[in-house]
């Protein structure tokens, strides 16, 4: 099989030879030169202009990919550092299988902005919601409870919608028309699993690509999750089902997808309004939702645990790799997974239900000078919850030498925790009155908070939640913080029921942990002559992650970086 190169625009790139797998991919010397000389230096004159070469680790990456796939080889697995051009490798690999057929898939809206910045001629869609009508534009506040979006269709099949004179004419229709004529569709995850087990019409393409695909057991959990509200109970007059009775939930589940069923029938046949358009998508889609829950918690393929109370209804599973073959692997003939966190891909593949396929795994280096991304362990105190507390002022007054000995650096602080980040707020403000010391309180004034840390030198940022999303090259971040190791929430049921599924589960919630720190320490140093210095002041670093199988599980451009402190 030979590996063809495909233009921008789709169309095949004049005067560019086939290139045959196995032959001129080759590992190095001269066949790396061919690679170059005939296949990717051609590619570069088809994208746009910030790409100006391809590293050496990229092409290693692509050569591997291309020939992985040529020889059979149904998902590979990139684990690249930050920094590697993920994006650039994934389109030389989609582009050089002469792939018309592809569809990228990243974690969030955001990510697919950048990547619409990145590649012009790529199509972004989203979900509806995102999208305003052709009547009551004006009315289009993305966020606000009020906002009328093409999420308010009111089209059945007796009648049209109200919000759009035609079908053909609705801003979401049309996007997603444009996506599907394009050879680059962009979708986020979680718009990617309604739309591939809905209307499917993205389904079938020969290959997916998945950025930050170590999220994606997370999105799967999201996506078979059911929650009902409190205000929902009350309003559909339902009782919570028994909360420490496990036998009772698939008959609940049973019983109200039935009552779910027959609610949404009353909505059928006329014309609906906005507010009746959303309650009949919701119950048709709770229907569904719950017969699933019912399926699954009888055939006892996966555990479930109930995330809710008496006042409200939340099913969630403990594992999804039951969902994964239908709900995800059978939407492409082909998968390329890239993130700067695997860590570990066969707890990847496992987690999604994908063990028994044919899988390859690519590791790529750093290309940052060691120096320039320095992880300094020093363990001050113990921050488990068994302490008490009783080691937080030997981190604070860590802390307060690390600020004191960067006076006008910007400083990223990370906490897992509210409550710990409004603590060390506090201290911080009352020992530097002169700086300025940044925090926010949900995620919704996450934004925010960035936003002001960013545009003030010498600042200081504090707050959970900084492990991804946060892009802070140069003077926007000299210095961070792990003031505890982010170890997974036991506390929290899902967490829980992974942790004590066995073996497979304790492996879990040690990668989760790396993971999290490897992106962590990734938010600062962004190109090659980039700098900052990362500290970790929590004992149990040394004591529990890494003496506990941790060594083994970060990577080795990671370990490279790393120090002890005295």
């Amino acid at each position: 099989m030979s590996l063809r190169l495909w233009g921008a625009g789709g169309e095949e790139s004049r005067g560019v030879e086939p290139v045959e797998a196995g032959s001129s991919l080759q590992a190095g010397g001269s066949g790396r030169e061919m690679l170059v000389n005939r296949t990717l230096n051609p590619l570069l004159r088809t994208l746009p202009g910030k790409f100006e070469r391809f590293r050496t680790e990229q092409i290693a990456a692509v050569d591997q990919a291309a020939r992985a796939f040529n020889r059979g080889v149904k998902v590979v697995v990139v684990d690249a550092p930050t920094g590697s051009g993920k994006t650039l490798i994934g389109e030389a690999v989609r582009r050089m299988a002469g792939n018309r057929s592809g569809v990228y898939v990243c974690s969030d809206r955001a990510l697919q902005a950048q990547f619409a910045r990145d590649f012009p001629y790529s199509r972004v869609l989203m979900g509806r919601a995102n999208y305003p009508t052709v009547y009551f534009r004006e009315s289009f506040k993305p966020g606000d409870v009020g906002s009328v979006s093409a999420e308010d269709c009111t089209k059945t099949d007796t009648s049209p919608c109200m919000l759009c004179p035609r079908k053909q004419e609705c801003p979401y229709e049309l996007a997603k028309v444009e996506a599907l004529g394009s050879f680059l569709p962009v979708l986020n995850t979680a718009y990617a699993l309604t739309e591939w087990n809905g209307p499917g019409r993205f389904s079938g393409r020969s290959i997916a690509i998945m950025d930050e695909a170590d999220l994606l057991a997370g999105a799967l959990r999201s996506y078979v999750s059911v929650d009902v509200s409190q205000r929902r109970m009350e309003r559909y007059e339902w009782n919570a089902p028994k909360i420490t009775v496990e036998s009772s939930w698939a008959e609940w589940a049973r019983e109200h997808s039935h009552k779910a069923r027959d609610m949404a029938a009353g909505f059928e046949g006329r014309a609906l309004d906005t507010r009746e358009a959303r309650e009949y998508k919701y119950l048709t889609s709770l229907s569904s939702n719950l017969a699933r829950v019912e399926r699954d918690i009888a055939s006892g393929d996966s555990p479930w645990v109930y995330d809710g109370t008496r006042e409200r209804v939340s099913f969630k599973p403990g594992r999804v790799r039951s969902f994964g073959p239908n709900l995800l692997w059978a939407h492409a003939d082909r998968w390329l997974l890239m993130s700067a966190s695997i860590v570990s891909a066969d707890e990847v593949m496992w987690g999604l239900g994908g063990e028994g396929m044919a899988y390859e795994v690519i590791r790529l280096g750093s290309t940052f000078p060691v120096e320039n991304r320095r992880v300094r362990v020093k363990p001050v105190g113990d921050m488990s919850r068994r302490r008490g507390g009783a080691d937080d002022g030997a981190v604070l007054a860590c802390v307060r030498r690390i600020l004191f000995a960067h006076p006008v650096d910007r400083v990223l602080i990370h906490t897992v925790s509210y409550d710990r980040a409004d603590k060390m707020v506090r201290t911080l403000r009352a020992l530097f009155p002169r700086r300025a010391i940044f925090a926010y309180t949900s995620a919704n004034t996450r934004a925010s908070a960035l936003a002001l840390y960013t545009a003030t030198e010498g600042s200081v940022l504090v707050g959970p939640s900084l492990d991804r999303g946060v892009d802070l090259p140069g003077d926007l971040c000299r210095v961070q913080v792990i003031c505890k190791v982010p170890f997974p929430n036991l506390g929290d049921k899902v967490v829980n029921a992974l942790y004590h599924s066995g073996r497979e589960g304790r492996t879990w919630y040690t990668v989760e942990t790396v993971r999290t720190l490897v992106q962590m320490t990734g938010r600062a140093v962004r190109s090659e002559d980039d700098w900052a210095e990362t500290w970790v002041l929590d004992k149990a670093f040394g004591d529990q992650l890494w003496s506990r199988g941790g060594r083994e599980m970060f990577p080795q451009w990671w370990k490279d970086a790393l120090t002890w402190e005295r």
